[in-house]
């Protein structure tokens, strides 16, 4: 009797241990339960603790009545470096206030299988966290960005971007933004709803900063602002608020530097190579010789005098050339193809995108605030009577002497 009572305490045992340690199995390959919530209010953007073996995050709100919405399966990332990345979830797509719970369960690999073809890890429990959406301040109005001197438009201070908008009632402070393409230049928080930015800081793929000047450096900017919540409390910020900024800069002048014959019939034009330009435009103006002035005295005066860039906007020059690229350096006079006889002052002029490069005025051998009764400036004879290169040294084989006279 004995020995059957120690058989059946044997048994019982055995049958104890193997059902211990079939339970052992079953909540060894259970994942993690998410933990580690964190809000980032200024972004909206919900992280956790990644969990290991975890091959994705399932994720859905509930707000106070269970309504469910914000579904999505978040896969499991690495960084640019191979390791694991952080998972995070944007909460944007709650819009209104109130208190919500977020549920996150992290996901097993179901093809993973052990040597018995069962999976090695199952699904965690679904981790809770209590999300409260507090008031979202409007966005900020009137965002205005412009290039201007650090005192105002008719001051001569240094220039640089200066930022304005209105004030959002109960904002905090305000984020201001400048951003080249998609590189963020300027990061400033402020209390106030005006600001003047003269530089910023880049840097470079080596980590190297540098800081450069506004002025120096003309594009098209991105500005954004953003009124900001305090950090304590349960309200987040508004959304960005943007509008583009200009920084400009006028071309360099394209000044005459030469005329010469390539060939027999051949005259060519040369000027000063202009960077940034979108191509250059050279132009001829009749002079008015019909008075007793000298031709030479005419073309300073229609240059310096009655002021080339007042007459362009009432008339058109009489003959024009404009190049394909901003790079150009010279052109035949041939291009031109003036016909009419008469006297006529060249012209050169740097063309720009007018948005961001204006275009540079029309010069000769300078501008033409700078010319004066010394100056030799350049002009064209058309003649009716074709001449040679060889018969007028400094003068179109064709129809055209070239002229540097002085003025």
């Amino acid at each position: 009797m004995r020995k059957k009572v120690l058989a059946l305490i044997i048994i019982l045992c055995l049958a104890l241990g193997m059902t211990a340690a079939f339970a052992a199995c079953d909540n060894t390959g259970k994942l993690d339960a998410p933990t580690g919530f964190t809000v980032n209010k200024d972004t909206q953007t919900l992280t956790w603790a990644r969990v290991e073996n975890a091959v994705a995050y399932d994720f859905y709100v509930t707000d106070e009545q269970g309504a469910r919405s914000n579904v999505n399966s978040i896969p499991a990332k690495t960084n640019d470096d191979g390791t694991p990345a952080t998972p995070s979830q944007s909460l944007a797509g709650i819009t209104e206030k109130g208190t919500y719970t977020i549920h996150v369960q992290a996901l097993a690999d179901p093809e993973e299988l052990d040597v018995s073809g069962n999976p090695v890890h199952q699904d965690s429990d679904v981790a809770e966290y209590t999300y409260v959406r507090g008031n979202r301040y409007g966005n900020p109005q009137n965002v205005v960005a412009k290039y201007t001197h650090v005192d105002g438009d008719a001051g001569t201070g240094a220039m640089g971007l200066r930022v304005t908008f209105d004030a959002v009632e109960g904002a905090y402070n305000y984020t201001v933004q400048i951003l080249k393409g998609s590189n963020v230049l300027v990061n400033t928080t402020t209390d106030i709803t005006s600001n003047w930015y003269e530089s910023y800081n880049e840097t470079d793929a080596n980590g190297n900063t540098t800081t450069k000047k506004f002025s120096d450096n003309p594009a098209a900017y991105t500005v954004q602002v953003r009124a900001n919540a305090p950090k304590e409390g349960n309200d987040i910020p508004s959304s960005w608020s943007k509008t583009s900024a200009y920084v400009t800069a006028q071309l360099t002048n394209p000044l005459i530097t030469k005329y010469s014959f390539t060939s027999e019939t051949v005259q060519r034009l040369r000027w000063t190579q202009v960077s940034k330009a979108s191509s250059i435009t050279v132009e001829a103006w009749k002079i008015d010789a019909t008075d007793e002035d000298t031709m030479n005295d005419s073309a300073l005066s229609l240059f310096k005098n009655i002021n080339i860039e007042e007459y362009a906007k009432e008339h058109e020059a009489d003959y024009s050339y404009k190049s394909s690229s901003g790079t150009a350096q010279n052109t035949t006079l041939s291009n031109l193809n003036m016909t009419e006889p008469g006297e006529y002052l060249i012209t050169v002029r740097a063309n720009g995108d007018e948005s961001i490069y204006y275009s540079s005025p029309r010069v000769n051998v300078c501008t033409a605030d700078e010319a004066n009764e010394s100056t030799r400036l350049y002009t064209a004879t058309v003649v009716s009577t074709p001449q040679t290169g060889s018969a007028i040294p400094e003068g179109d084989a064709v129809n055209i002497d070239f002229n540097d006279i002085n003025a």
